[in-house]
């Protein structure tokens, strides 16, 4: 295969990977409230660990899967075969990339809050119990907080 036909392949292959991540997005993910990462959340909660543990056990299953086609000889499997299992394990990853793309967001978000409340001269223990006492949710503007449940 020379370079162009490999870049062809290469930009089909991302370009189909990408639609199936927005309609699988609309199908996993009804209504605009929920998290693009609905389902991890909700399968972290039932195995008790991270969104991105429960996205890794996810991946798991194609990633074995594609290992043992890979026992075979590729043409054992049908293009279509070795393209869906391929594009799904991608898929979990560049999902796997917006979860941390989006924890490191929240963490220099939260970095902000601090220093706001520093520079307004709160003291870092009622800094540290404002923030225990307080959860922000980064995808809606409500704050919860204990004493109110609001």
């Amino acid at each position: 295969m020379d370079q162009q036909q490999f870049e062809e392949v290469a930009n089909k292959f991302v370009s189909d990977v990408k639609d199936t991540l927005i309609a699988k997005g609309d199908e996993y993910v009804p209504g605009e409230q929920l998290s693009r990462f609905h389902n991890f959340e909700a399968a972290a909660h039932i195995v008790q660990g991270s969104r991105q543990q429960a996205l890794w056990g996810f991946l798991a299953k194609h990633l074995i899967s594609i290992s043992d086609m890979v026992q075979d000889e590729p043409t054992k499997h049908s293009m279509a075969k070795w393209e869906e299992k391929l594009g799904d394990a991608m898929a979990y990853l560049i999902l796997l990339h917006a979860m941390v793309t989006e924890s490191h967001e929240d963490g220099a978000m939260a970095e902000q809050f601090q220093g706001l409340l520093a520079s307004e001269g709160i003291s870092r223990e009622d800094r540290r119990n404002l923030l225990n006492e307080t959860k922000v949710d980064p995808h809606h503007t409500e704050v919860y907080t204990s004493d109110t449940g609001l």
